[in-house]
């Protein structure tokens, strides 16, 4: 077994950066680059009446029911292992977005991208209240173990990404799906730099 210890000031650090202090952090995706194994946690939490989101309690449906909750995504860890499963490196992707549990995941968490031997990290925030109104791009470069400073992207106003829907064109550019407010009907497909 291969194992990155997770240190209290970073737990700490954090916790103090997302809703409650939890610590619920999920397996969200596994990539291999450039005999690299990147693996990557995200931290989650649904909060409301009557909602307590213990993800080992149970899996059983019977739980479930409708309720008015808050679906948040936080904070990210990146584990970054050579190809002899030794760590190298570890990196914190400070966050926290969050949504309507009617919404789910829509609108949160993240996506990955394989780019030349870098791994490009798009994902939302939350700023001021307001659901998801900033967009942020940051890369981490595989190869010398190493991620640049994020990168805001300026959205139109009163748009939310949708970052399910995202895409890398050539160059630095990218294709992402927004709504125009929080339960908006109508979609949009935008070309952004970063």
């Amino acid at each position: 077994n291969h194992y990155f210890n997770l240190d209290a000031s970073t737990l700490e650090r954090l916790s103090n950066s997302f809703n409650n202090g939890n610590h619920y952090f999920e397996l969200a995706e596994i990539e291999e680059v450039n005999d690299k194994l990147c693996v990557i946690l995200e931290q989650h939490l649904i909060e409301g009446t009557d909602v307590h989101y213990e993800p080992v309690a149970h899996e059983d449906l019977t739980h479930w029911h409708q309720a008015s909750a808050t679906v948040y995504t936080g904070n990210m860890l990146v584990f970054v292992y050579d190809k002899m499963l030794e760590p190298l490196n570890k990196f914190e992707i400070i966050k926290c977005q969050k949504g309507s549990v009617f919404d789910g995941l829509n609108t949160l968490g993240h996506s990955v991208h394989k780019r030349n031997g870098k791994l490009v990290f798009l994902y939302s925030n939350s700023t001021k209240e307001v659901v998801n109104d900033a967009l942020f791009v940051q890369v981490l470069d595989t190869e010398k173990v190493k991620m640049n400073q994020v990168k805001k992207i300026d959205l139109s106003r009163s748009h939310i990404a949708v970052i399910p829907s995202t895409l890398i064109l050539s160059g630095q550019k990218i294709v992402v799906q927004t709504r125009k407010g929080i339960l908006g009907k109508n979609n949009y497909l935008g070309v952004y730099e970063y």
